[in-house]
């Protein structure tokens, strides 16, 4: 007699249900199989997609009887390794790759940076946080703070570790009220004489045109003559440090030093030489006369309060300066108290 063949009962796959929705211009991806549901929103489509995939993976191998990619069987490297793997792999794309390295390498002499990655905890952050603090200000803790989340993040995201991010949510430092330290019109016509007598005439050139533009270093030193045009008067940045590019105004000043360095310099480029150059050449000039707490990029300053004071509103010294929020440009406002109070006098006195 044939004996019947036994057959086990198995509960039927269910299939992972995700779904993608914008919602107040973030993407929330959530995903449900049978009594487990998982969430999480982003700020780009691409990345809450990623994530579901991934999510997906993981409820196989729940489903599986498999432990969680991370739990077990992970070997977290140590916080240093991802420091380094993103120096090596991330920052060189970006445009402040030169100061972030130099961040990164910060992070690395940090006893922090020889722990396990996932035993970092918020408490650590924070402790860290309230020893930067000590000696440096709270905008420069903060971007320490932001660049250190940026590595947990990435090494989540893009590189597919199950880490916890314990930046995230920690309380900032606030800014602090910074007193910026301006240029009279004084030291400035100083430094460009002095620079004029060294016989220096690109020198000079250069510091008329970051007085009267408000340009920073490196966008003045990616100036082509392609770029400018002198019929209509502007100069084309095609490249800034907010990632955009603008138009700068030229002055019949700053016309009349693009013209002369036009007419001495046979090169492609407005300005040829490297940065260190003339960050060197203009720290020799501010000893000289006599105002040694200057850096070039006081001249930025410089030209900020004067289109302040001006006239100009917030918006248009912003679209000069490419200051890409107003808020950045507060800290100028206390320099026009003089100006305002000439203003009240003479609409109002």
């Amino acid at each position: 007699m044939l004996s019947r063949p036994m057959f086990t009962t198995r509960a039927p796959e269910v299939a992972a249900v995700a779904s993608i929705k914008q919602r107040a211009g973030k993407w929330q991806a959530r995903i449900h199989r049978g009594s487990v549901t998982r969430s999480k929103t982003f700020l780009l489509k691409v990345d809450a997609v990623r994530w579901a995939r991934k999510q997906d993976i993981e409820l196989d191998r729940l489903s599986a009887g498999l432990p969680e990619t991370g739990s077990e069987g992970f070997n977290c490297p140590t916080l240093g390794a991802l420091i380094t793997r993103y120096k090596a792999e991330v920052t060189p794309k970006k445009k402040g790759a030169k100061q972030e390295r130099y961040k990164l390498d910060g992070f690395l002499r940090h006893k922090l940076a020889t722990a396990k990655a996932d035993a970092i905890k918020s408490t650590d952050i924070t402790a860290y946080r309230d020893e930067r603090l000590q000696v440096l200000a709270g905008n420069t803790v903060k971007n320490e703070l932001n660049l250190l989340s940026a590595v947990f993040k990435h090494a989540e995201l893009e590189w597919g570790m199950r880490i916890k991010n314990p930046v995230k949510g920690l309380k900032r430092p606030p800014d602090g009220a910074r007193s910026v330290r301006i240029l009279d019109l004084k030291a400035l016509e100083s430094l460009r004489a002095e620079a004029m007598a060294n016989k220096r005439e690109d020198l000079s050139a250069l510091i008329m045109l970051a007085t009267q533009t408000g340009a920073r270093l490196g966008e003045l030193l990616s100036i082509q003559r392609s770029d400018i045009d002198l019929e209509l008067g502007f100069i084309r940045l095609r490249t800034s440090k907010n990632g955009e590019p603008r138009v700068l105004p030229l002055t019949p000043a700053s016309s009349e030093a693009v013209i002369t360095l036009l007419s001495a310099e046979a090169s492609p480029w407005l300005f040829p030489r490297p940065a260190d150059h003339y960050k060197y050449a203009f720290s020799r000039l501010t000893t000289k006369c006599g105002v040694e707490w200057a850096t070039f990029h006081s001249l930025r300053h410089l030209a900020v309060t004067r289109m302040l004071e001006s006239g100009l509103s917030v918006t248009e010294t912003a679209a000069i300066s490419g200051h890409k929020t107003v808020h950045m440009l507060k800290r100028y406002t206390h320099h026009s108290h003089s100006h305002l109070r000439r203003q009240v006098l003479d609409r109002l006195g």
